[in-house]
């Protein structure tokens, strides 16, 4: 009796073990599709115009994640609140000048929101004190900026790292102030980089050249090049991600997927823990009017790629490559799209001068209720 009884206490172990994982699976496939409901304009989150030229860059800071910077071709920077939720414009919180030229890039500090970067054509990255909105101290590169960004979990340095017009990867030290360290292996004009989410020592670059490199900045050379090239396309060359610029690269939340964006109108997604290898090719509906750098962004859930076309933000799914459906309400050229780092709103901006909240689409009642029953529903049958 004892050995029956110690068996059925482990049976019933091991189905209730089996119906908690049950339930969590379901309900991370629930959380997930709830996310990525299609979006529609914000009627409760405008903004002002309050640029005089296009948009280039959007960062929402991670400390509060609320404050939403913008930076301008005018060479300024405006931040806004998307916390506020109201029907009439709302009017940015400060709009600073430093930079002498048009703002290429704009970052706040990854764990305070007292200091943001920015990168310029005037060959300059500010760093900025946001309580002031003074430049506290730059560092000169001697070549125009196109991209700066920040890693989000380092603890072992405060690099920025900066795409340059002379064809190297730049190393701004905000503990040193120095500027010395450069990564060279690209032939033209850098248009992106991107630090790793989850190694801090690793980033990529995308050039005008074609070629996309990842890099560990503790050893010469490029770690991998991408190389996108078909066995069929007689005419690619070797080792080039793209057959034009690389015009964008971003890694997903995970750190395993790899991104990059180019002016021969196609998206490709390379698994890092694949050595590399394409395992999507984007070519529907994307239209890189630009030639040049830009900014998409990847869903929280790492599902959805939101893409700049043109005057429209291309809905994707990440690793199919299938394209969904489209965001549509800016009248010129989109520059940028941001993912809010932790809800399901994104935000876009462009030539237009426009900057655009994008939201859930609202339920009906009925909907809600139905929702409701079917995750109900779920649960009880598990």
């Amino acid at each position: 009796k004892k050995v029956c009884l110690g068996f059925s206490a482990m049976l019933l172990n091991l189905l209730r073990d089996r119906s908690i994982a049950q339930k969590a699976t379901k309900l991370k496939q629930w959380k997930e599709k709830s996310c990525e409901e299609k979006l529609v304009l914000s009627k409760k989150q405008q903004f002002s115009i309050c640029h005089f030229a296009a948009l280039t860059d959007l960062c929402i800071d991670l400390a509060e994640s609320r404050y939403l910077l913008t930076a301008s071709m005018d060479a300024t920077v405006s931040c806004f609140d998307t916390g506020r939720c109201t029907s009439e414009a709302q009017q940015p919180l400060f709009k600073c000048k430093g930079h002498e030229y048009s703002v290429s890039s704009v970052q706040w500090y990854p764990r305070d929101n007292g200091l943001f970067v920015t990168g310029s054509f005037d060959t300059t990255v500010g760093v900025w004190d946001a309580n002031t909105q003074k430049m506290v101290s730059d560092f000169d590169l001697d070549s125009k900026v196109y991209c700066i960004n920040m890693p989000d979990r380092a603890t072992n340095h405060a690099l920025i790292v900066a795409a340059t017009e002379d064809a190297e990867v730049r190393l701004c030290d905000l503990t040193s102030g120095g500027s010395a360290h450069t990564l060279t292996g690209h032939t033209e004009t850098l248009w992106s980089v991107a630090w790793s989410p989850t190694a801090q020592f690793t980033l990529a670059s995308g050039s005008a050249d074609g070629t996309a490199k990842l890099w560990d900045i503790r050893r010469p050379g490029a770690l991998l090049t991408l190389d996108g090239s078909d066995e069929d396309d007689v005419y690619a060359e070797a080792e080039s991600a793209h057959q034009g610029g690389v015009t964008c690269v971003k890694f997903d939340h995970s750190g395993r997927y790899l991104v990059t964006s180019g002016a021969d109108n196609t998206v490709k997604v390379w698994d890092m823990l694949g050595g590399g290898a394409k395992i999507a090719t984007i070519t529907d509906k994307v239209e890189n009017v630009q030639r040049r750098s830009c900014r998409f962004a990847i869903s929280n859930t790492d599902s959805l790629l939101y893409l700049p076309n043109n005057m429209d933000v291309g809905v994707y799914n990440l690793t199919s490559g299938k394209y969904l459906h489209s965001l549509q309400a800016h009248f010129d050229v989109i520059n940028c799209v941001l993912q809010h780092p932790e809800k399901q709103e994104v935000y876009s901006a462009g030539a237009d001068l426009n900057l655009l909240a994008w939201v859930p689409e609202p339920k009906s009642e009925e909907e809600q209720l139905l929702n409701v029953d079917d995750w109900g529903e779920t649960m009880a049958q598990d």
